[in-house]
């Protein structure tokens, strides 16, 4: 494909991008020459696989991923038969061993990825004991390390000593020569990698020794003395011994290294691939791109982002759609509105789809399969063939119709312009005649009103256009489909105060036929857009309605939920009665068979038992009289907005929602509203209402978290509830609560306890950092 092509669409742009974000030389080599129309299943495995690493950079800790130079080289040399690698190499790749290794290990304890885990698992073959063989023999700068053997250890002592005697020897006649005159200065120099004395030039014969250099100026002659050229020879002789020791042992790597080469290049392959994915996953991130679905038949485009023009600036989404029967799409509208985005858009996603490229759309955008693109976009004139613009439209046009095919995509810009407009046209529909007998996907741009009405009368065919600010006259650059659009040529003159002369005969000779279909397109146009503010108020008016439902069913759910904690608390409020007048009753009885039923003691158990005789008396007699002057009510009787007497509750109510389901009745009491059995009501009794309301000061929190460990089960929930409680009157948006990780029992109770709690707007695990799974964060 050419690279013009690349060029034009912005796709040249995607792949320098994309090639700054690698680290390895080969991937980014990869990365800047990036190709698209690969096959159907290797775009499709490398989207997902890059699809797992965009997951994995957003969401998780980094891959240890490693910068290195290309390999390739050092790898067909390491499998020749003794040949030696050299230092540099050899620890380059012994560290390529050592980051495939955390990779490996990275990989190994996480879920998530199942693509990345099996191009891991598929590349790794494990040597560390290669990885620990090779780095054995370097220090921690790359550098060979003394005890990379026994024998250069032992060159290198002999060094070291050579050079302290020579450095020794020099630097006492360098002292003498200065204090006899025969040099300016006790010093010591460097030449051909000798230590020499810098002598006056006059006093050159007053030291013996080899002359190795002289001054600019010739003042000083550089003099190795005859005294430590021996010495200067041993350590020669002593560095060409550890050059060779040097190379043995690198030698010796070398063949460790080729017998396990393909591990070694497997190592380095999976670090160059995980790169490569992580650029482009890097990419995704950056400019939120997803997976297109497979394409079954429909183009879908949602919210779909030229990643070129992003770069430099916010873009406007485009929505495009194409069923299975149509082809193309005529796009029409004023200049500079974006319709040449539009073309590039689409084709810079079917590039980006192709080359395994998450794209910047939404989950839901679908494209085909595309075998070639072809582009007539911007002005091709050239002055050494002689073309004239419209010539090289031509030999595009010739070429694209000669050889587009079904599974071709056809981009062109400003289709039937350069000449005649009556003859442009009349080309331009032939072209399109031309695609759709094709079944090529084409979408083209046009100024040409008579264009405009053929999507009207030929099938495959569809308009689109730019949306345009009529009241500004400026582009809004959102595509419209099934929309023609106007050209808005003379508004635009008459807003740039063009001479109104020259607009009215503008008007004139443009001819009647043109301004009904301009004026039938602008009209529609503005009706559309009056549509699409209506829509959009009704989705805000449906909304906001959803959420006052919502908030409804909230409310009836906490009334529910505080008129069952209050049954329940009067439920036990009688248990405990109960309770303790079997227990004083127990005790009397116990008394009166220790004392022999004396006079005295049968009457205080009398005295106790008309006490509580009297007192549930008491409790009920209200209730007993009320029930029996009240006529019950049949749940057929019951209507919205009656009134009725709730008996157990001792008070009128008005009924305002009626279940014929579940049989239960809501009621408003004072404002309160209760879910009732329909058991409970009568006809209204005549009373005076009953109003209880409690003031109570909200309790001061000192800490949004409440420590249940060590707290049995249902010591635990009785405190929850009572924190939930307080954290609810202070207006906490939320509150966390510790329950510790243990056999997960407190925990379960809790979320149990919290899953049907309405003052609860939601609950989650605790992040790693805030206590992990031992922890939960509770919502109000």
């Amino acid at each position: 494909m050419s690279q013009d092509l690349y060029q034009q669409l912005g796709f040249s742009k995607i792949r320098q991008v994309l090639a700054e974000g690698a680290i390895t030389e080969r991937a980014q080599g990869r990365l800047g020459g990036l190709l698209s129309f690969m096959e159907l299943a290797d775009y499709r495995r490398q989207q997902l696989l890059t699809l797992e690493m965009r997951q994995l950079i957003a969401l998780d800790s980094a891959l240890p991923l490693l910068a290195f130079p290309n390999m390739s080289d050092s790898l067909r040399r390491a499998s020749i038969r003794d040949a030696t690698l050299s230092g540099d190499e050899l620890y380059t790749l012994a560290t390529i061993l050592t980051a495939a290794r955390h990779t490996a290990n990275y990989f190994r304890g996480r879920n998530g990825y199942p693509k990345l885990k099996t191009l891991v698992q598929e590349h790794t073959v494990p040597l560390k004991f290669l990885e620990d063989s090779i780095l054995s023999i370097f220090d921690a700068n790359g550098s060979i390390a003394d005890n990379a053997s026994s024998e250069l250890r032992h060159i290198r002592r002999r060094i070291n000593k050579l050079q302290r005697d020579i450095q020794s020897q020099v630097q006492r006649i360098a002292s003498e020569a200065a204090e006899d005159n025969i040099s300016s200065q006790a010093q010591v120099a460097y030449r051909n990698g000798r230590l020499v004395i810098p002598v006056r030039a006059s006093r050159k014969n007053a030291i013996q020794g080899i002359i190795h250099d002289q001054s600019q100026t010739g003042q000083t002659i550089y003099i190795e003395p005859m005294a430590i050229i021996q010495l200067n020879n041993q350590l020669r002789e002593a560095e060409l011994d550890e050059a060779a020791e040097i190379q043995r042992i690198l030698k010796e790597k070398s063949e460790e290294l080729r017998q396990e080469l393909y591990g070694v290049e497997q190592a380095v392959f999976l670090l160059e691939e995980l790169d490569f994915l992580h650029a482009k996953g890097l990419l995704a991130v950056a400019y939120s791109c997803d997976m297109p679905e497979p394409f079954q038949g429909e183009i879908r485009i949602r919210n779909g982002r030229n990643l070129e023009l992003e770069m430099q600036r916010k873009v406007v989404p485009l929505n495009l759609h194409l069923k299975p029967e149509q082809y193309g799409i005529l796009i029409s509208g004023p200049n500079a509105g974006g319709k040449t985005v539009t073309l590039k858009t689409v084709g810079l996603l079917a590039l980006m789809n192709q080359a395994g490229l998450l794209l910047p759309a939404e989950s839901s955008s679908a494209l085909p399969e595309f075998d070639q693109i072809f582009v007539d976009i911007g002005d091709n004139q050239s002055i050494d063939g002689d073309l004239s613009t419209f010539s090289s439209h031509i030999l595009n046009l010739k070429n694209i119709v000669e050889n587009a095919s079904s599974k071709s995509l056809v981009l062109l810009d400003e289709l039937g312009t350069g000449t005649d407009p009556d003859e442009g046209a009349a080309i331009a529909e032939a072209v399109i005649h031309s695609l759709i007998s094709r079944k090529s996907i084409f979408l083209a741009t046009t100024h040409h009103s008579a264009l405009k009405t053929l999507p009207y009368e030929l099938s495959g065919l569809e308009n689109g256009s730019m949306s345009f600010n009529e009241g500004t006259l400026s582009p809004t650059y959102l595509f419209q489909q099934s929309v023609p659009g106007s050209s808005y040529a003379l508004e635009i003159a008459e807003r740039l105060k063009m001479a109104p002369t020259v607009i009215e005969y503008a008007r004139q000779r443009s001819g009647q036929s043109r301004q009904k279909i301009e004026r039938l397109i602008t009209d529609l146009q503005r009706k559309i857009t009056r549509f699409n503010e209506l829509l959009a108020q009704t989705k805000k008016l449906d909304q906001d309605l959803k959420a006052e439902k919502q908030l409804i069913a909230e409310k009836r759910k906490e009334i529910d939920h505080k008129y069952k904690r209050a049954e329940k608390e009067a439920y036990q409020k009688a248990q405990n009665i109960l309770v303790e007048m079997q227990k004083e009753l127990r005790e009397t009885i116990q008394e009166v068979r220790e004392n022999a039923a004396s006079s005295q003691v049968i009457k205080r158990a009398q005295s106790v038992m008309h006490h509580w005789d009297e007192r549930i008396d008491n409790s009920s007699q209200s209730l007993v009289s009320s029930e029996a002057a009240l006529t019950k009510l049949h749940f057929s009787q019951l209507k919205t907005g009656m009134e009725v007497w709730v008996s157990h509750l001792r008070q009128n109510g008005k009924i305002i929602e009626i279940n014929p389901r579940t049989k239960k009745v809501w009621v408003d009491i004072n404002g309160s509203r209760m879910r009732l059995e329909a058991q409970w009501l009568a006809q209204p009794h005549k009373c005076e209402q009953r109003v209880e309301a409690t003031i109570q000061k909200p309790q001061e929190i000192r800490s949004i978290r409440l420590d249940l460990r060590g707290f049995r089960g249902d010591e635990a929930l009785n405190e929850a509830d009572r924190f939930i409680d307080q954290a609810a009157r202070a207006a906490l948006p939320f509150i966390e609560i510790l329950h510790g990780t243990g056999d997960g029992i407190l925990k379960k109770l809790l979320h149990e306890m919290l899953k049907h709690d309405s003052r609860i707007r939601n609950f989650s695990m605790a992040a790693l950092e805030q206590g992990g799974h031992g922890v939960t964060i509770v919502e109000l």
